[in-house]
């Protein structure tokens, strides 16, 4: 085998270089500027792209997502989520069929939760919601409605959450939450009439610092980013908002 020269070695080092801020400006543009940074993902054995956007102009809703380098238009996994006073709520938690398995999803759930220990919140919380597509569930289950609930329970628990029955009232807010710890000993009675106005909820609470810490060096400097960009958005929001109400 021909050994390469250094002059060849940093001539492919150059066009790495370059190809990588060519990704980054590209995401950038779509995103006004968000982050986004190309990060080795462990479990998947692969460079992606990861980038941070905001959903929403008048609440604090936004979506982490990563992205293969070939198609950057297109998220393989993706959470989007909103910033509220007592924690996060997630709002919309995929990842692409053919990316299931990889660790892509746990990868940015650990980036989504960082972002809220870095604002000093400690909670987050979602409902689960079965999703088509789902790799674990297969053959004559892949449209079963139950063993995709079942599995996604166990996802979301495996995340280090707990998994609460909610009522629709509550959801709704006209009654207190009487909070029942699911029970993944034993299966699910979907024709339980108690669990017809019921949901589960998947819900985490941590000591403040600890979600961050657990990143490795290439989260943590995204999520430093992030929560840079976030705080500056949210603060040329309310500037915003402020000189509204005095031109009124």
């Amino acid at each position: 085998m021909e050994k390469k020269t250094t002059n060849e070695t940093q001539i492919n080092d150059d066009r790495t270089y370059n190809y990588n801020a060519l990704l980054k400006a590209i995401v950038k543009s779509d995103n006004n500027g968000a982050p986004a940074d190309i990060v080795y993902v462990e479990k998947a054995k692969t460079e992606l792209v990861v980038a941070f956007s905001k959903i929403e102009d008048n609440i604090r809703a936004y979506q982490i997502a990563l992205l293969d380098q070939k198609n950057v238009l297109s998220p393989v996994s993706f959470i989007e989520y909103q910033i509220k006073d007592n924690g996060i709520y997630i709002a919309t938690f995929k990842t692409r069929y053919d990316y299931q398995g990889t660790g892509l999803g746990k990868y940015i759930y650990q980036l989504v939760q960082a972002h809220a220990d870095k604002l000093g919140l400690t909670h987050s919380e979602g409902l689960i919601w079965p999703i088509a597509n789902i790799k674990a569930v297969d053959g004559d289950s892949y449209h079963d409605f139950d063993k995709q609930y079942r599995f996604l329970q166990l996802m979301y628990h495996a995340l280090g959450n707990k998994i609460v029955k909610v009522s629709t009232k509550k959801l709704r807010g006209q009654e207190d939450l009487d909070e029942q710890i699911y029970d993944f000993s034993e299966e699910s009675d979907t024709n339980n009439d108690d669990d017809q106005f019921s949901m589960l909820q998947f819900k985490d609470d941590w000591k403040l610092g600890d979600k961050y810490k657990k990143l490795n060096p290439e989260q943590k400097e995204f999520i430093d980013k992030v929560t840079k960009f976030e705080l500056k958005l949210r603060s040329k929001y309310l500037l915003e908002k402020q000189e509204s109400m005095k031109n009124r």
